[in-house]
């Protein structure tokens, strides 16, 4: 009988180490302080939240965890980013990398600031046309 999956943030994050609990939920507490309107849900199998618009998620894998941002809201730290495994959308850390607390901060309240701009900007031309 396979085991069936997540389907909520505290029942995923039950299933981890207690190493990587303690990261994810250092994560996810910079996340709430630096969004606090941010919408909190689980989806693609994995925690992560919403705010005018897809913002992040985070997830343990193997041989890593990692934190996935659209890629756009990626795009200013690509220099800083450089030294992590990186994939379009995701940054990845090494198991034993503790949570870059100060770095999903920023990158947090980067997203906040585009989704939100994105968003007057419908707001906007929805009201034009």
């Amino acid at each position: 009988m396979s085991k069936t999956p997540p389907k909520e943030v505290t029942e995923y994050l039950a299933t981890l180490t207690p190493e990587m609990q303690t990261c994810m939920h250092r994560i996810r507490q910079t996340i709430l302080e630096a969004a606090p309107e941010a919408e909190e849900g689980f989806s693609y199998q994995m925690p992560g939240f919403k705010y005018h618009g897809a913002l992040i998620w985070y997830f343990v894998f193997k041989n890593h965890y990692s934190i996935f941002m659209p890629p756009g809201l990626l795009a200013p730290f690509e220099a800083e980013l450089s030294v992590f495994g990186r994939t379009k959308s995701a940054i990845q850390f090494p198991l034993d990398y503790p949570a870059p607390v100060e770095l999903v901060t920023r990158l947090v309240q980067h997203g906040v600031a585009e989704n939100l701009k994105k968003s007057e900007s419908k707001v906007k031309a929805k009201k034009l046309g």
